[in-house]
């Protein structure tokens, strides 16, 4: 288990899957905030994903730089932290060597 980076006991990656599966229909997550809030991070990792691609296939974009700086933002802030108890610079760290983006 990587407590130190959920501190709940369970993996990021776990975290995401259980995400998928609710934007699916595969598998219900919580109804209400916490389902909408776990929506809300899951776009926010497939929009960093998309960002780097971005970045990667036209490095001189200035727009696909701001949105990546933007998400960074988002990951580190205290609105990722009200909206889980997922440690977002951990998951920051874990999706820029996915992507392998810097």
């Amino acid at each position: 288990m990587e407590t130190g980076m959920t501190g709940r006991g369970t993996g990021i990656m776990e975290n995401n899957a259980a995400v998928k599966m609710h934007l699916t229909g595969r598998e219900a997550l919580p109804g209400g905030w916490e389902g909408l809030a776990a929506a809300v991070i899951y776009q926010a990792c497939e929009d960093y994903r998309d960002c780097c691609r971005a970045c990667r296939r036209y490095p001189d974009s200035r727009q696909a730089a701001a949105e990546k700086r933007q998400l960074e933002k988002f990951f580190r802030s205290r609105w990722f932290r009200t909206l889980s108890s997922l440690n977002g610079s951990c998951l920051l760290q874990q999706l820029k060597e996915e992507t392998q983006c810097k």
